[in-house]
């Protein structure tokens, strides 16, 4: 199937998936009125999906996220939250075609991590979370083309060993003048 071809069927509703990946943990939500399950994996309908921000396509590059809002959070996630170091967690969101509770196609709408998180509700159970695409842009290399560097990294291999030792000078200058 092809998203036009989806999106003409009159019969089929889209509903949102969403992925939170924390640690060694993964929780699963859906903005559907019922659970719905795609793949063997049930997606809960808790209703804790307020909001989130459209994503806009574009040409130009650009690491902008989306911003999520969760409310009525159980104790599980929000523990994760307040005790770990959820940031750069993975987040996806996933547009969900289906046909009453039968999951017909997916298509991804959104992949990134978690960029912030506060908690916006004195029990703690409204979060906020800003993201930021799979595209680092900001991340700055700091690598440099030497012996230790690349030993550093990379434990065996000696590629940059010699680098720094020559036998004579190259000159590119034409001999034949």
């Amino acid at each position: 199937m092809t998203l036009a071809n989806d999106l003409n069927k009159n019969t089929l509703e889209v509903n949102f998936l969403f992925e939170i990946h924390i640690q060694e943990q993964s929780f699963y939500y859906t903005d559907c009125p019922f659970d719905l399950v795609y793949d063997e994996q049930r997606y809960s309908s808790l209703n804790i999906i307020k909001k989130f921000d459209n994503v806009k396509e574009s040409a130009k590059l650009d690491s902008k996220g989306v911003k999520l809002v969760l409310v009525g959070l159980d104790e599980t996630i929000r523990n994760l939250f307040v005790s770990t170091d959820a940031l750069n967690s993975q987040i996806k969101i996933i547009t969900a075609f289906r046909q009453g509770n039968k999951v017909t196609s997916i298509y991804n709408y959104f992949n990134g991590y978690v960029k912030t998180a506060k908690f916006t509700s004195a029990k703690k159970s409204d979060l906020t979370i800003t993201t930021s695409t799979q595209l680092n842009l900001d991340f700055k290399a700091s690598s440099r083309t030497n012996h230790s560097e690349q030993t550093s990294r990379y434990p065996n291999d000696n590629f940059y060993k010699y680098s720094t030792m020559t036998d004579m000078e190259v000159s590119w200058k034409n001999q034949n003048t």
